[in-house]
């Protein structure tokens, strides 16, 4: 992993009789090369790539240039090209997914040095797209048995959501079951309100989307 020299040593005879020996010295730089020391290879939208690139090679200045593309153009945030000789290099994009779909950023470094230019790293990161909710109601208010008619709609086929209700008010809200719930389907949201209180109460609605790990 650093430069090394080569000494050939000729020297010439011609039967019983030599002449001086020559010497040529040849200097031979290793391959350069790169190496991926830390990034996660998945990642939310509007998250850090926090990629962390280095070299093994020693004693002979190393150049990274690099190359990204996206699968598609719902992807943003990345920088096209670069390039440095101050390593370990840091490629901290905030990367974007504005479609339903997941995409992903290639990230292709070639490492040069000593005249030498090495294997370039290929480093794909996927970049999921964070479902956003809709959440209407047909009655904004009700009275106490009855449905309030909500309805949850997500950006993001397959998605679900995390609930949680809570009262607030001179009355005591409750639900017909639980007060909260996990992984539940988008659509209509069966919700039978109770006031056990003598007031007027609210009933506060807390929904949490979620996709895979976003």
């Amino acid at each position: 992993n650093a430069s090394g020299i080569a000494t050939f040593t000729m020297t010439p005879s011609k039967n019983v009789c030599h002449a001086p020996s020559q010497i040529i010295s040849i200097s031979v730089n290793p391959s350069p090369d790169v190496k991926l020391i830390s990034g996660s290879n998945s990642i939310c939208s509007g998250n850090t790539t926090n990629y962390n690139f280095n070299t093994s090679i020693i004693n002979m200045p190393i150049t990274f240039d690099w190359v990204a593309t996206s699968s598609n153009a719902n992807i943003s945030g990345y920088s096209a090209t670069g390039s440095t000789s101050v390593l370990p290099l840091l490629i901290s994009d905030v990367l974007t997914n504005s479609g339903n779909n997941i995409g992903t950023v290639t990230y292709t470094i070639t490492p040069s040095g000593g005249g030498c230019t090495g294997q370039p790293l290929v480093v794909v990161d996927t970049v999921i797209p964070v479902p956003s909710l809709t959440v209407t109601s047909t009655n904004s208010t009700i009275c106490g048995g009855n449905d309030p008619g909500i309805v949850v709609q997500s950006n993001l086929t397959g998605s679900t959501f995390d609930w949680k209700m809570s009262s607030s008010g001179a009355g005591l809200i409750t639900m017909s079951g639980s007060n909260s719930g996990t992984n539940v389907t988008y659509g209509s949201f069966a919700a039978i309100l109770n006031n056990t209180g003598n007031a007027s109460g609210i009933a506060t609605f807390t929904m949490t989307p979620s996709k895979n790990v976003c």
